[in-house]
């Protein structure tokens, strides 16, 4: 059924036809807009519900641009939603045999989460009476303890930065990395401008929901980023290049303009952030399952908590966390802990 929202001169109602694609245009330009989640989020947010509304789109026998709003139920949602979890990954496209037989419920989450939240604004706005996503439940989550390093491995990781191509840039990174916690696209985007004092003593950078956050660099970090600043200067001169940001690719990409004009960039990709991660890991022996360049963030973390050189609150900071309970998945607690726990008991001596 389609809403009545007019009377025409004839004094006869008038239905109006919303369309999926157009709410969802304007979902998203309040969410980056007014809301000012960032470009990232809201990239994110488009790809789930663009796939997700295509598949209802499918199911109901017409066109993502054509979909009509108010016609889609709970049972349509229900069902891409299950075949969405049994469909085959995308991204093991080349290399089918390495698939997990289904997603996993973190990544049905996220998609009910991005579900919910276009339903319930367009049910909040009035663009639908009902909303359709309102009783989908997320799945629960097996929160597991976050892939870490021990103290000799991130060392390990640290000296295999110092014997790459570029040594100065890759220290720079792995112990900023591992001595500050900052996300992989917080790296790349970090600004040269974000440094603060003569040794470079902070650095302030762009976190989740385009929030500042300032980082504070301990002796190594700090030495690094000095060396490495006098190497990125003389990079950028012998290249006749200029750039804001911090951390540089050593090979320089050719930019074609909107306007037709021609430039240079060699600022430092998200994804090629993430391969120089792969790199390091894979030449310091550590390549294993769980061990990407997030684990450099858990195991500054993990760390800091096992050392008590930062508490809780003080690393939900440092972190940029929102919430303090997301600081519980880092209070894992090994066998050798309980193990040490245990024989230190008053009644078991």
């Amino acid at each position: 059924m389609g809403r009545i929202v007019a009377i025409n001169s004839k004094g006869q109602s008038v239905r109006v036809i919303l369309l999926a694609s157009e709410a969802l245009e304007a979902f998203l330009a309040e969410y980056r807009g007014v809301q000012g989640r960032s470009v990232r989020a809201t990239a994110s947010q488009r790809n789930h519900l663009v796939a997700t509304l295509t598949m209802v789109a499918d199911v109901r026998g017409t066109t993502f641009d054509e979909l009509e709003l108010v016609n889609i139920t709970r049972e349509d949602l229900v069902k891409v939603l299950l075949t969405y979890r049994e469909r085959p990954d995308q991204r093991f496209v080349t290399n089918p045999g390495a698939a997990p037989p289904e997603r996993s419920n973190a990544t049905m989450g996220r998609r009910i989460s991005a579900v919910r939240t276009f339903f319930g604004w367009c049910t909040l706005t009035g663009r639908v009476y009902v909303d359709p996503a309102a009783t989908i439940l997320s799945p629960r989550r097996v929160e597991k303890s976050p892939e870490a390093l021990t103290e000799i491995e991130a060392r390990r990781l640290l000296a295999a930065a110092s014997k790459s191509s570029w040594p100065l840039r890759d220290v720079a990174i792995v112990s900023l990395a591992l001595g500050c916690g900052p996300r992989l696209t917080e790296i790349a985007t970090a600004k040269l401008g974000g440094l603060e004092g003569s040794t470079s003593v902070t650095l302030t950078i762009l976190g989740k929901g385009s929030k500042p956050r300032r980082l504070h660099l301990g002796t190594v970090p700090s030495q690094a980023m000095t060396a490495w600043l006098v190497e990125r200067q003389a990079f950028l001169d012998a290249h006749h290049l200029k750039s804001d940001s911090l951390f540089l690719s050593s090979k320089p990409r050719r930019v074609t303009q909107a306007s037709g004009k021609v430039t240079w960039e060699c600022n430092f990709s998200t994804e090629g952030l993430a391969d120089f991660f792969t790199r390091v890991t894979t030449a310091a022996g550590l390549s294993k399952p769980g061990v990407r360049a997030h684990v450099c963030r858990h195991t500054f973390a993990t760390l800091a908590l096992r050392s008590r050189s930062f508490d809780l609150r003080e690393l939900q900071a440092a972190l940029g966390h929102a919430s303090l309970a997301t600081m519980s998945r880092y209070l894992h607690v090994s066998d050798d802990d309980l193990a040490k726990a245990a024989s230190q008991h008053p009644l078991s001596n």
